[in-house]
């Protein structure tokens, strides 16, 4: 599990508004504990609009305050989402072996970038998932 300090991260109704915060830009720190003392992420990323999140962290921080989200409804609402707004979109990240979340502003995002589509689709992150099964997931909602 990974935990965010209610200041950084108010409660919501929602878990689409809670994920929301997380695309946003806004530099949210996460932590290992619910405690809060053994930090996850600093939330700063590599560049100035804060660190893109994996499908498996947001999973992870969603379950801190939702804690009977599944992976299919982690992947529909991240799918609604990017149907919205057309500035998410779904990157592989050669950094953390992972599928991130990044907001792109300005854009005309597609569900998967054209170049992780081409280069990393079957790819197995750290984590166990492919943008392959993230896109299986959403073909069956």
């Amino acid at each position: 599990m990974i935990y965010v300090k209610e200041e950084d991260v108010p409660k919501t109704k929602t878990r689409k508004n809670f994920i929301k915060k997380f695309l946003t830009g806004k530099k949210i720190p996460s932590y290992q504990d619910p405690q809060f003392t053994i930090i996850q992420c600093n939330g700063k990323g590599e560049n100035v609009d804060g660190a893109s999140r994996s499908i498996t962290e947001l999973w992870e921080l969603t379950k801190s305050r939702f804690p009977a989200t599944s992976m299919k409804a982690m992947v529909k609402i991240l799918f609604e989402l990017i149907e919205e707004d057309k500035s998410v979109i779904l990157v592989w990240c050669d950094k953390i072996q992972k599928v991130v979340v990044k907001y792109v502003p300005n854009t005309s995002a597609e569900w998967i970038s054209k170049y992780s589509l081409k280069n990393h689709y079957t790819k197995k992150g750290v984590d166990g998932y492919s943008l392959a099964d993230y896109n299986e997931i959403k073909d069956k909602l």
